[in-house]
């Protein structure tokens, strides 16, 4: 049996085959520091637990960069590219010029993290406002779906 996952207009697809169903990790955060030293043994962890792919989140610049490359190094791994509303007032002024160039990539599946926090406000809800709208316009002209940050309210 062979199951499938279209992920937006860009018809990426997530696969599964065999008869036991296969999990997918859809908020994972292995492209954070925590994880270069054993990252191999993660990955292998999870695919000896049933977890044979995951979407490995962005949630800032370096780990969109970092989510991409590992979703290009591993077919297991999957990316979404954004920057959380906490980060945005914290990264360069050309963020959106590198986001919108990293979700380009084939491997990449969605957009964000993005949303509204109003829970720990570290960045003025204008500056959140404006980051989400150009977020949320680019994963329309890409055909993507959003990814939400958790702890946001949208």
């Amino acid at each position: 049996m062979s199951r499938r996952c279209d992920h937006g207009s860009k018809g990426k697809m997530l696969e599964s085959s065999g008869e036991t169903t296969m999990l997918i990790d859809t908020h994972a955060h292995v492209s954070s520091p925590e994880f270069a030293d054993d990252l191999a043994a993660v990955l292998e962890r999870g695919t000896s637990a049933g977890v044979g792919q995951l979407i490995c989140v962005g949630y800032d610049l370096a780990t969109s960069r970092r989510a991409v490359e590992l979703a290009e190094a591993d077919p297991r791994v999957f990316a979404t590219v954004g920057v959380h509303p906490n980060s945005v007032t914290e990264e360069a002024e050309d963020w959106r010029q590198t986001i919108g160039r990293l979700a380009q990539h084939p491997r990449v599946v969605a957009i964000g993290e993005t949303g509204l926090d109003y829970y720990r406000e570290f960045t003025p809800v204008d500056d959140q406002k404006r980051a989400l709208r150009w977020q949320l316009d680019l994963a329309d002209e890409l055909g993507l779906p959003v990814r939400r940050a958790p702890s946001t309210t949208t």
